[in-house]
């Protein structure tokens, strides 16, 4: 998003995509949190430090997930 720029064409679909991503991701992490995974609470937390924690977390599962497509 930072390459194409707020005016640059098809960013207004790459934010809902990327959006509608996090949303899911915090969606899944506050359900295991729910089912007693103790780091839920600061992953899906509103700050700063949530939303960099839940990206780290997102980085992990995107290489996971290109490692997965590779075998």
């Amino acid at each position: 998003m930072q390459r194409i720029g707020k005016s640059g064409e098809g960013f207004d679909k790459l934010q809902q995509s990327f959006s509608e991503a996090v949303e899911k991701v915090r969606a899944i992490v506050q359900l295991a949190g729910d089912n007693g995974f103790s780091e839920a609470k600061i992953l899906t937390e509103l700050s700063a430090q949530g939303m960099s924690k839940l990206m780290e977390l997102m980085s992990d599962l995107t290489i996971i997930k290109q490692n997965q497509a590779t075998d």
